[in-house]
């Protein structure tokens, strides 16, 4: 008997049709997930929490993130698994982010949603709940993603689709022992993001300027830099003193490829020398969305060490 939890917080599996259109549906999910489990997993129990209100996934915060995590860690002592409804547009970055909060999870956690409402023709949200449902009931410790009949690592999806059923697709990892680099260096025992940090993704295009990099970056915590190709930069000598110079002022900033696949080779061409000399941290083939919740985390653990010891509370103790 799997004890499992269903943590819905909101997304198109979650709506019906309304008088401006798809919406949020009290219960709707609720009793999805209860038929299903009395279908397929008859000895299994259910627990439900929803989000009041449910919040579409254009929404989601790193203090969103947060608080998945404190539900996650707080409900894994009591079940053998987890599962969590989300919108898809923001999915890869939640998935991704519950990667690196929950890396010593010992119960399975499963991120799903649906490209259609469950009204609808051919909808995909009873499929995917269902295989969702069953997953986080078979034991595999980690965090995935569920999705058009494929279970995927949640640090290594992207969508690629605004309207295909199948509209994630899983980035094979160039090197396992990458994993080792990106482990988090922290002894808190729940990491937790900084809602304060200020993070960008910034994406290199043709005639992006040495000043423009610079004005961009200026009031950021953190960057992600999308380089071309293998992490080619322009050969323009500003744009490596401005990377240096920022970098050099505290500025952390981590190097990705705009490819799906490959990664970045830093000085492998000429052109990505400067990448190499600059000092930005070797993001190797991380996904947007991996490098970008690597980052918050990494900069949230800092930020945290950083921070003297909150001074001791005096009390009066009566005679």
């Amino acid at each position: 008997m799997a004890r499992l939890l269903l943590i819905h917080t909101g997304g198109t599996i979650g709506m019906a049709a309304g008088p401006r259109g798809f919406a949020p549906q009290a219960r709707l999910v609720e009793d999805l997930a209860r038929s299903i489990l009395a279908r397929d997993l008859p000895d299994s129990s259910l627990t439900i929490h929803s989000f009041d209100p449910l919040i579409d996934s254009a929404n989601v915060t790193p203090s969103f993130w947060n608080r998945l995590l404190d539900l996650v860690r707080d409900s894994a002592v009591t079940h053998d698994g987890i599962v969590i409804t989300h919108g898809t547009d923001t999915l890869a970055y939640s998935a991704a982010a519950l990667h690196y909060g929950l890396l010593d999870i010992d119960k399975p956690v499963i991120v799903t949603g649906s490209m259609r409402v469950p009204c609808a023709a051919a909808s995909d949200a009873e499929e995917n709940l269902a295989a969702a449902l069953k997953a986080a009931a078979g034991g595999r410790q980690a965090v995935l993603v569920q999705f058009a009949g494929r279970l995927m690592l949640a640090d290594r999806v992207i969508k690629v689709s605004s309207v295909a059923l199948d509209a994630f697709h899983e980035v094979p990892r160039q090197d396992p022992a990458f994993d080792d680099l990106i482990a988090r260096n922290s002894d808190s025992a729940a990491p937790c993001y900084d809602e304060q940090l200020r993070i960008a993704v910034i994406t290199l295009i043709p005639g992006l300027t040495a000043a423009a990099l610079d004005g961009a970056l200026a009031p950021l915590d953190g960057a992600v830099l999308r380089c071309y190709g293998s992490g080619t930069l322009p050969s323009d000598p500003a744009f490596q003193a401005v990377l240096q110079a920022r970098v050099r002022d505290g500025l952390a900033i981590i190097a990705i490829s705009q490819c799906e696949h490959g990664g970045i080779r830093p000085g492998e061409y000429a052109a990505s020398w400067a990448l190499r000399e600059s000092g930005v941290i070797d993001g190797a083939a991380l996904t947007t969305e991996a490098a970008f919740t690597r980052l918050s985390l990494m900069l949230s653990d800092k930020k945290q060490e950083a921070s003297p010891p909150a001074a001791p509370q005096s009390t009066t103790v009566k005679a």
